[in-house]
């Protein structure tokens, strides 16, 4: 990917435009997301979405029925 080692890479650096979407899920419970929560066979999850473009930030909360997942 060409990226310099050991430089401190600036915004400008990594993005270019405003075309970009950041994601991040919550693994762990922190100041800006709740992390993943079990009861019984559902699991929920917290995601920020941010969209550069429209300047949206989004915050879901999912709720996931994994009884229902595959174990292939």
């Amino acid at each position: 990917m060409n990226v310099p080692v050991n430089k401190v890479l600036k915004l400008e650096d990594l993005v270019r435009n405003d075309n970009v979407l950041f994601a991040a899920t919550g693994i762990t419970t922190g100041d800006l997301l709740k992390g993943v929560q079990r009861k019984g066979s559902m699991m929920f999850t917290e995601t920020l979405l941010i969209r550069g473009r429209s300047r949206t930030i989004r915050k879901l909360a999912s709720y996931h029925d994994i009884s229902r997942l595959s174990e292939d």
